[in-house]
C-alpha cells in the first residue's frame, strides 16, 4: 500500500513539474503585435541600421532587407551584426526609391538574447 502511495505522489510531481515547464516555455515565447516585425540586424550607422526581415507585417515582409531609420537612437548604439530585434513600424509606407528601401521613425521595442 505504502509503495502505490509513494508511486502515486511520485508520478503526480512529475506530471505538475511537466505542466509548469510548459507553461513557463511558453511564456518566453515572442508574440508579436499587428504593428511589429522582427528583424535580424545586417549593418549598424549612426542613425539606421539594415535589417532583414524574418517575420511580422505583411506589408513590410515583401521587402526583405529594410533600411530602419530612428527619431531616438539611444537602443540603437547596443546593436550588433546579427541581433534579432523587435521592432514598432508606423503606418507610413516605405520608402521604396531608395536601395535599401527605407522604414522612416521606427522604434525598438526589444532587443532579443
Amino acid at each position: 500500500m505504502k509503495k502505490k502511495l509513494m508511486f502515486i505522489i511520485g508520478l503526480s510531481v512529475v506530471g505538475l513539474s511537466f505542466l509548469f515547464i510548459r507553461d513557463y516555455v511558453k511564456s518566453k515565447e515572442t508574440r508579436l503585435k499587428d504593428s511589429q516585425i522582427l528583424v535580424e540586424v545586417q549593418s549598424v550607422s549612426e542613425d539606421r541600421f539594415i535589417g532583414d526581415v524574418l517575420d511580422g507585417n505583411d506589408l513590410v515582409t515583401d521587402q526583405q532587407i529594410i533600411a530602419f531609420t530612428f527619431q531616438e537612437t539611444d537602443k540603437l548604439e547596443t546593436l550588433q551584426e546579427n541581433d534579432q530585434v523587435i521592432l514598432e513600424v508606423p503606418v507610413v509606407p516605405i520608402m521604396t526609391h531608395s536601395l535599401p528601401p527605407q522604414m522612416p521613425q521606427t522604434k525598438i521595442i526589444k532587443i532579443l538574447d
